[in-house]
């Protein structure tokens, strides 16, 4: 689980093994391993042998399961079209379908169906791959393995189209050959997905053999001439080699024709197919740049799959044994599983087990850290406590100390409070008058009075002994909210204005006067006093009929009015009602002793 889960591809030939350990990663698949084991050069002649030599050889890879290519000719690949309306039997459908292909009875055969898009005349498609369950056995029994190893069996050609598959920048229309010491398997992939998959019986052994007879030399000798020397561009000098390389490029040209003549893509335009080539036979010098002189169509070394490679040998040999590592961390979308019952139930209760275990070492790994981080949380909490006493000690000192400094502020903001609370006064009211002025600017008016509202209503008019009744009732309701609360009083100016205009200009100038100081930030409010509310302390002389009004200028509250008491809050809360404590009798009598 925490490794990663590792799984080896054998890609088992007549004449080599491929061998690619592959873990899943986040960039997708990583190899770990790249082997290729020659069994002629290792004299792994015999089948006792080579599986001893093989299981040796896992025993030093740290892998959990395995993963088994199988041989193109032992398995049957073809596109069967269902009826669209009847989806719900596709099964018993394609079951019906394969004994006819096979030949044989349904327990006998092991197959595998994924649909496909729909091309051509093909409205249902279904790729359809399917073996007899004895070579499955056959192929296990060869490698020694067991049921519980295997995790995935697949055809060759299965292996090439995920590999394709996962190469966007391959063509949409290939034929990938894939040539093997004894047989090429050919695949045709049309519009991106695999159509066709056959293979023939001519591979790299037959241009070994006819090397050998045209240069009369050992086959070890010619295999190296083969794979050193480049003798396709001099083929008529040597006319086995020739007659061989003409006979596979009939039979290659042939697999595409005959999928090319299948009336039902008689209506599609086919375009032209390029060809892949890999295999241990396909690194052969010459070979890519001579195919397209004698097919007609674009070649190409199909060097993709399998991580970096250290030569274009390499390269071309490991592209199924990648497709079918694909196919085992399901990246491939054209898979084909050809896994025996048996060993699909045991692969199941492999994976069950894994799952079981790895659950069981997370609840381990969780209830370690949960002790551990309970042990943890105990110590800590005994700690904040011993932290805590301490800092209470520390504050209620700090909170004494903080209470006889606020007391003293508040003692000395006391004694100064009288004082700017007058300061601001007089800022206020020359701030007022120079509104005023500023006001009569470019008006044709002029003030009579400006008094504050305390001495404009406890003033007498000259000559009167007693002020008038309206004049005495607004001097009471001033007096009664100051004698009530009196820094809650707002203060205000009191202004006596005449304007000479007659009309409606006297009252558009009045107006204009009133909306201009209303503007001004330093006014709460801007207002004319109401007529039973006005003291006669102007000389009537002075004034003009109906031109003569009176504003009030309301100021904001004087904040140095308002007493500060102490402490403003509470700097500790109050106390709930505590529990009485219990008190032993030598106890109780030493309270009740005490003066």
């Amino acid at each position: 689980m925490l490794r990663g889960r590792r799984v080896v591809v054998i890609d088992a030939g007549t004449h080599s093994v491929k061998l690619l350990l592959v873990r899943e990663s986040l960039g997708g698949l990583r190899v770990l391993v790249r082997e290729c084991m020659d069994l002629r050069q290792e004299g792994l002649f015999s089948a006792e042998d080579f599986s001893h030599h093989l299981r040796r050889r896992l025993q030093d890879l740290d892998y959990d399961q395995v993963a088994l290519v199988l041989p193109q000719h032992l398995s049957i690949s073809q596109i069967i079209d269902l009826p669209s309306n009847q989806e719900s039997s596709v099964s018993g459908l394609i079951e019906e379908e394969i004994v006819k292909l096979s030949g044989l009875s349904e327990s006998a055969i092991v197959y595998h169906y994924i649909p496909i898009r729909a091309f051509a005349s093909y409205q249902n498609p279904f790729w359809v791959t399917l073996c007899r369950e004895r070579d499955v056995l056959l192929q296990t029994d060869r490698l020694a393995l067991g049921q519980g190893d295997v995790c995935e069996i697949t055809p060759t050609g299965s292996a090439m189209i995920a590999t394709f598959q996962s190469d966007p920048a391959l063509p949409q229309n290939a034929l990938l050959l894939n040539i093997g010491a004894e047989n090429t398997v050919a695949v045709i992939v049309f519009e991106g997905q695999g159509v066709a998959a056959s293979t023939f019986p001519i591979g790299g052994n037959m241009f070994t053999e006819a090397i050998a007879a045209d240069l009369g030399c050992p086959m070890e000798e010619a295999e190296e001439i083969k794979r050193s020397r480049e003798l396709f561009g001099s083929l008529e000098t040597h006319p086995r080699l020739r007659a061989g390389f003409e006979d596979w490029c009939a039979h290659t040209r042939r697999t595409l024709q005959e999928w090319k003549d299948d009336p039902r893509l008689a209506r599609v335009d086919r375009g032209e197919f390029t060809i892949l080539i890999c295999g241990g036979g396909a690194a052969q010098p010459g070979l890519v740049r001579e195919l397209p002189k004698r097919i007609g169509l674009p070649t190409l070394l199909w060097k993709g799959g399998g991580g970096p490679a250290a030569s274009e040998s390499d390269a071309c040999q490991f592209i199924v044994a990648h497709g079918a590592a694909l196919q085992v961390f399901g990246s491939g979308t054209h898979s084909a599983s050809l896994m025996p019952a048996s060993f699909r139930e045991a692969h199941h209760r492999y994976r069950s087990l894994e799952r079981l275990q790895a659950t069981g070492l997370l609840l381990m790994l969780l209830a370690g850290l949960v002790l551990s981080f309970g042990i943890w949380h105990k110590l800590k909490v005994v700690d904040q406590k011993d932290q805590l006493l301490l800092q209470a000690y520390s504050s209620l000192t700090q909170i004494g100390s903080a209470e006889k400094v606020l007391k003293d502020l508040t003692l000395d903001y006391q004694q100064l409070r009288p004082i700017l609370e007058r300061q601001k006064s007089s800022w206020e009211t020359l701030r007022t008058l120079c509104w005023l002025q500023r006001a009569r600017s470019n008006q044709n008016f002029w003030y009579l009075l400006f008094a504050d509202q305390k001495t404009y209503f406890e003033s007498q008019s000259p000559g009167e002994t007693n002020p008038p009744a309206a004049s005495a009732d607004g001097l009471a309701i001033f007096e009664n909210s100051a004698r009530t609360n009196h820094w809650n009083t707002r203060p205000m100016f009191i202004a006596e204005l005449c304007i000479p205009e007659a009309g409606t200009n006297t009252l558009l100038s009045l107006s204009q006067v009133v909306t201009n100081l209303r503007s001004v930030p330093l006014f709460r409010n801007v207002d004319t006093l109401s007529t039973g509310l006005r003291r006669e302390l102007v000389d009537p002389e002075l004034r003009l009929p109906n031109r003569h009004f009176v504003l009030t200028l309301e100021l904001p509250e004087n904040e140095f009015q308002r007493p500060v008491l102490f402490p403003p809050q509470p700097l500790l809360p109050s106390p709930g009602p505590s529990k009485p404590v219990a008190r032993t009798f030598q106890q109780k009598v030493d309270l009740e002793g005490r003066p």
